[in-house]
């Protein structure tokens, strides 16, 4: 099964075009019929030879969510760091946690 994932309304040539590109995408793979199999096999990727999960990096600067660091930084940009941080952080644990509900059915 495919799915197509449309940009509505927003340039492509815009940083958020990608994020909201990437998030569309999680979510149709989120929300996605799998299979016992395929998802045995998925999480059998997400583990490494101890059975632990492997730790994916997420974060707002890898996302290049964080504006590009000009000169010394002030108050304002390591709150903005902080709680753009904490608003990844969340999301992730969210959605690994929505697959781990997933699993538990």
């Amino acid at each position: 099964m495919t799915s197509t994932v449309t940009k509505d309304r927003i340039s492509p040539t815009s940083p958020m075009s990608d994020i909201q590109s990437q998030a569309t995408a999680y979510e149709i793979l989120a929300e996605s019929p799998l299979t016992a199999n395929s998802m045995d096999e998925a999480i059998k990727e997400l583990k490494d030879e101890s059975g632990q999960f492997v730790v994916l990096p997420i974060s707002a600067e890898s996302a290049k969510m964080l504006p590009s660091k000009k000169g010394d930084l002030r108050g304002s940009d390591i709150l903005l760091e902080a709680v753009l941080e904490e608003d990844v952080a969340r999301n992730a644990k969210n959605f690994f946690s929505q697959a781990q509900n997933e699993i538990k059915k």
